[in-house]
């Protein structure tokens, strides 16, 4: 396992976070954790210890929400100042701003898994100190004091037979309401009971 890099100060990514998400401005969002990957999107909410990203795709069409830790972030930079492609396409859609998911809990990990298990029916969890390339996607199925358990669903579209369980503590990243999670529920169908 990689060794855990020093935290940037917190209080500046908090406030650039919260002027984008003021400002409406296109960020690109990088993060100390293990080969992690440099996330674009809209800052749409910020809470005390994480924040939601409201991501776009290369057609600059909505394709759902990446909640990060506050702590995990290396640099927050600008891409846009409006007058771009993807606001103007957002725009003509009726779309401007970027929406954040409805009920909106960003003070720890088990409000924004509520936020998306109540949003999509399908999460996608990364634990990327433990295990930065990979990623589980399923249904959450219950938030304790200290365990997530879901019901996964593999990348053919069939649904696992037991449940997958992770340390609240160890969740870096929660995706949710994005166009692959959706085609994998097409695809399995509602979870079993």
């Amino acid at each position: 396992m990689p060794a855990k890099q020093l935290r940037v100060d917190e209080p500046t990514v908090r406030r650039r976070l919260q002027r984008a998400a003021r400002k409406h401005t296109l960020v690109r969002v990088r993060r100390w954790t293990p080969e992690s990957d440099r996330i674009t999107g809209y800052v749409v909410g910020v809470g005390s210890a994480w924040f939601v990203l409201a991501v776009q795709t290369d057609g600059s069409r909505p394709d759902g929400w990446i909640a990060l830790r506050v702590r995990d972030v290396s640099s927050v930079r600008v891409r846009s100042r409006g007058d771009t492609i993807d606001e103007k396409s957002l725009r003509a859609r009726g779309e401007w701003p970027p929406a954040p998911p409805h009920h909106l809990e960003l003070d720890g990990v088990r409000g924004v898994l509520r936020t998306a298990s109540r949003s999509a029916p399908l999460v996608t969890v990364l634990v990327e100190w433990d295990e930065p390339d990979r990623c589980w996607i399923g249904a959450v199925e219950r938030i304790g004091k200290r365990v997530l358990s879901l019901r996964e669903v593999d990348p053919g579209g069939r649904w696992k037979r037991h449940r997958s369980k992770f340390d609240l503590e160890d969740v870096t990243r929660v995706d949710w309401g994005d166009a692959y999670n959706e085609a994998l529920l097409l695809v399995a169908g509602p979870p079993p009971r």
